[in-house]
């Protein structure tokens, strides 16, 4: 495994939103870009913003593009941890893991406890109610190596994401014919309910079990 951490923009802080917004989302496009032109299938991506004004516009049709441009890539996004109540209007969406409304290669992920299921964010619900969250996989203190080779423990969303990313990479490995939008509906088809038919919850196992038996 192998780590490219060059700085893409010029740390400090900036004053004006637009602007600020504007470079945050051309950090995240250079490193989806450069993602997928590295030849990868799956990449993990744990970034992003709710809010977002006018100057949001072109970045996030930059991204859909760029995501329909990479077909043959399934992106697995953290579906953000910013949504703060129990109603449909309290529930936040969070951009880019959103394309994953429309875009067939998208999985947005909320997080939920391991032992039960129940969400530990309201991501995780899916409470817009628009398939703003693809399904939902641990977030409860995940161990985890970091790149200078130590072991650190995180939750949320952040850390749910890669425990579905690696599965997609698990299932692509021994069903290597599929399409991103066969792993993404795999994935989905697999998992575990959550609480109430709320939401999902990945279930690894059955999903490489099945993928085993379609890529014979």
């Amino acid at each position: 495994i192998s780590y490219d951490l060059t700085p893409i923009a010029a740390s400090g802080v900036i004053e004006d939103f637009d602007l600020r917004e504007r470079l945050y989302f051309s950090v995240l496009l250079a490193g989806l870009s450069k993602a997928a032109a590295s030849g990868a299938r799956v990449v993990n991506l744990s970034m992003g913003e709710v809010q977002h004004g006018d100057a949001m516009i072109k970045p996030l049709a930059s991204a859909r593009k760029l995501v329909r441009k990479a077909k043959d890539v399934l992106f697995v996004m953290a579906a953000g941890n910013h949504s703060t109540g129990e109603t449909p209007a309290d529930a936040a969406v969070h951009w880019p893991s959103a394309l994953a409304i429309t875009e067939p290669n998208v999985v947005a992920v909320g997080a939920a406890f391991a032992d039960d299921q129940t969400p530990l964010v309201n991501t995780a619900l899916d409470l817009t109610g628009n398939g703003a969250i693809t399904l939902a996989a641990s977030g409860d203190s995940v161990l985890a190596s970091r790149p200078d080779g130590r072991l650190w423990l995180f939750e949320m969303t952040s850390s749910a994401t890669p425990l579905v990313a690696g599965t997609a990479g698990l299932v692509f490995a021994v069903w290597p014919e599929a399409t991103p939008s066969e792993v993404k509906s795999l994935l989905v088809s697999t998992a575990t309910p959550l609480p109430n038919d709320l939401h999902a919850f990945l279930n690894a196992e059955a999903a490489v079990n099945a993928a085993m038996k379609l890529g014979r």
